[in-house]
């Protein structure tokens, strides 16, 4: 008899595990069920082509493209990982890195009016839209110095940069799921 007893428990905890998993894979495919709607991902890569699409018919721009020559005084949209702000006298300046996929790493070092600077401030990640026009074009090779445990301070070629200075009209965060609402 007991072991009847152990048998049917045994039976019973495996229907059960089995009755679970088996309506944890039906919830799941309703979940997914509706093919017309967009994922999370495809929602944000959405949007922020809406936000580049209205700064480009806003500013008549180009959107910021590293393959092609970069023409001085013209206005360009990039995507953007903000680094911060810093003054130089009286002028307020906005510090950021372009995301790009070349080989070369470009930044932007833009004169911002307080305009700017306030949609700066709102922002809640580092990633933006910017439109703005560049004046200046430089070339840097960053070389950064490291602490070693054993003492050595050796260099390392972080590879060439590109650094483009000018003036930025205007500031967009880009909706990253938290704040895209």
């Amino acid at each position: 008899m007991p072991r009847l007893v152990n048998k049917l428990q045994s039976l019973i905890s495996q229907l059960i595990l089995f009755s679970y998993i088996a309506f944890s894979l039906v919830s799941l495919q309703n979940c997914t069920k509706h093919k017309q709607d967009e994922s999370t991902s495809e929602q944000l890569a959405h949007d922020k082509a809406e936000v580049v699409k209205f700064l480009l018919q806003k500013f008549n721009a180009e959107v910021f493209d590293c393959k092609s020559q970069i023409v001085l005084e013209k206005t360009v949209v990039a995507d953007t990982a903000l680094i911060g702000v810093f003054e130089k006298g009286n002028e307020t300046y906005l510090n950021a890195q372009i995301k790009t996929d070349c080989s070369k790493k470009y930044f932007i070092r833009l004169k911002c009016s307080d305009e700017v600077l306030a949609q700066y401030r709102k922002t809640k990640s580092n990633n933006a839209i910017i439109a703005a026009s560049f004046n200046r074009i430089d070339h840097a090779e960053i070389i950064a110095n490291v602490d070693s445990l054993d003492g050595v301070n050796p260099a390392i070629n972080l590879g060439e940069s590109v650094i483009l200075s000018g003036i930025c009209y205007e500031i967009r965060e880009t909706p990253t799921g938290l704040n895209a609402n």
